[in-house]
């Protein structure tokens, strides 16, 4: 198992982790630890491996983003807080993390004023309307949230043809993207994981249905 600092060097490796950013995913964690214990942030199997399975993995998809975005981000069922969270603290502008479970969402606005990071939550179901004024998105992200037909459909009222999608996919992301090139039309490209050999980062852009109907 890779130490907090092999982690903290692979990430350097990915994109510059300044001192500010590493004491505030030092308090991310000590955090998490706590409060998994009444709430279940993340799987307990990978708690012990936190560094590497949440932190390195979400941190992974920072040079894939726009760079100092002048509109949103939006991440879908943060649930504790991946990648979303991890995004905010690495600085990367109007981070906005969506997450219908309240004690999740708690625990996501009480650790985000403990790092003094700016980041907005919205305890809320991704189909709610009110979102819709984040549109249009600089970028669309998720982890382990759902199907990539069901992202798209969440995220098609956030977009325009610009907006980067970006979801950490586990082993199924071709079969993914197979099935949801049946419903809609988009460019994509994938980038490996660097934390598990069959998973991607899948960026997609210029989402459209191929019809109506799958919006219903």
């Amino acid at each position: 198992m890779l130490s907090e600092a092999d982690a903290l060097e692979a990430m350097q490796a990915i994109y510059p982790v300044s001192p500010v950013m590493a004491g505030r995913l030092r308090i991310y964690a000590d955090q998490l630890r706590m409060w998994q214990r009444k709430t279940n942030l993340v799987a307990p199997s990978t708690v012990d491996s936190l560094w590497i399975r949440h932190f390195l993995d979400s941190w992974q998809i920072l040079p894939v983003l726009p760079q100092t975005p002048a509109r949103p981000i939006v991440d879908l069922g943060s649930g504790g807080g991946f990648p979303g969270l991890i995004l905010a603290l690495a600085e990367m502008g109007d981070v906005h993390l969506v997450e219908a479970n309240h004690r999740k969402a708690g625990f996501l606005q009480y650790v985000a004023a403990q790092m003094g990071v700016p980041v907005k939550i919205h305890a809320m179901r991704i189909e709610d309307q009110k979102l819709h004024a984040l549109a249009p998105a600089a970028a669309i992200t998720a982890r382990a949230c759902a199907s990539l037909g069901q992202l798209l459909r969440w995220a098609h009222p956030l977009v325009d043809p610009d907006t980067q999608l970006v979801f950490l996919k586990g082993q199924s992301w071709r079969s993914e993207i197979v099935a949801a090139e049946a419903a809609w039309s988009f460019d994509w490209t994938s980038t490996p994981s660097v934390t598990e050999p069959d998973a991607a980062i899948v960026t997609l852009t210029q989402l459209e249905p191929c019809n109506p109907d799958v919006l219903t």
